[in-house]
């Protein structure tokens, strides 16, 4: 694609992001080094300009690879890319901690720039709350590195509306993602708190990682390494009977037979759902195939 040809889908799906913890191959399927920065690159040139990824994912190679695909763009386009990472999770010999301390958070940014390839971080959040660390230190660091030029903006992710209250407080925060879908709906409050207060409510997971596609099925079971396991949605077995949204507890089971209401195409109407509120500001989708970035696209959100 010429230079021209991307600056005209340049920004062309602007409420649109990509998730990039899938990138990494770790936990997820499909996803090679190689394929990552081709999907990253194909997604600048469909006119995708917001990407998401942590330190977490991948263990610092999520990072890696949206680095190495975006130092290969054109300064004229990459001026008009935002790079989201996030910080506040320790890995220690494969074991992840909360850590939202004034000193990690400082190295969390500084490792995150090197893997980056960046001067600063367009959109720095706080990845989960840490009940061990005061908010006021959390954001005595980012401050300083919104001082510094390190970051340019503050955001926050998994915070609920007591604690954003008390983020608005400490520092000039513009964003807060958080788990949104048709079948987790419990930060509605929390848009509209968001839409409010002028800050931009990003949603993560709009097609529940995966449950919302077709492929999901009744018969569907997991490889051994899939991060999946680990979500209460997927309970094979319907122990959990966690709360979906406000009305029902759900299991695998229901969550199949609630994901039939939408029709033949769900992932279509799982999108709708979610691009219909208006007063969500961006959403991520997560994949590592080019032919579902572009199934998504095609349909024309905006």
């Amino acid at each position: 694609m010429t230079l021209n040809e991307y600056s005209k889908n340049l920004n062309s799906h602007p409420r649109f992001g990509l998730g990039c913890w899938p990138l990494s191959g770790k936990g997820w399927k499909g996803a090679t080094s190689e394929s990552a920065i081709d999907l990253i690159i194909r997604a600048i040139e469909l006119g995708v300009v917001f990407f998401d990824t942590a330190p977490v994912y991948g263990f610092g190679l999520s990072e890696k690879l949206l680095g190495e695909a975006l130092s290969g763009i054109p300064s004229s386009i990459l001026d008009g890319i935002t790079v989201a990472t996030k910080c506040g999770l320790k890995i220690d010999n494969g074991r992840v901690t909360h850590d939202l301390s004034y000193d990690f958070i400082l190295r969390d940014c500084e490792e995150s720039l090197k893997r980056l390839k960046r001067d600063t971080i367009e959109l720095y959040q706080l990845h989960w709350p840490d009940p061990q660390t005061p908010l006021d230190e959390s954001f005595k660091a980012l401050n300083r590195l919104l001082d510094d030029g390190s970051i340019k903006k503050i955001g926050v992710c998994n915070f609920d509306i007591p604690l954003m209250k008390k983020a608005l407080e400490l520092g000039p925060v513009c964003s807060c993602q958080n788990l949104y879908n048709y079948l987790q709906q419990k930060s509605a409050e929390l848009i509209e708190f968001c839409y409010d207060n002028n800050i931009d409510f990003i949603a993560y997971s709009p097609l529940a990682q995966g449950l919302l596609t077709p492929s999901v099925t009744a018969e569907y079971r997991f490889a051994k390494n899939d991060i999946r396991r680990l979500n209460p949605l997927f309970d094979i077995n319907g122990s959990t009977g966690i709360k979906a949204d406000h009305k029902e507890s759900i299991n695998f089971t229901s969550c199949l037979k609630k994901k039939s209401r939408l029709g033949n195409d769900t992932v279509q109407e799982a999108l709708i759902f979610v691009t219909n509120n208006r007063k969500i500001s961006r959403i991520l989708v997560g994949t590592s195939r080019v032919k579902h970035l572009e199934q998504i696209l095609n349909y024309g959100f905006i």
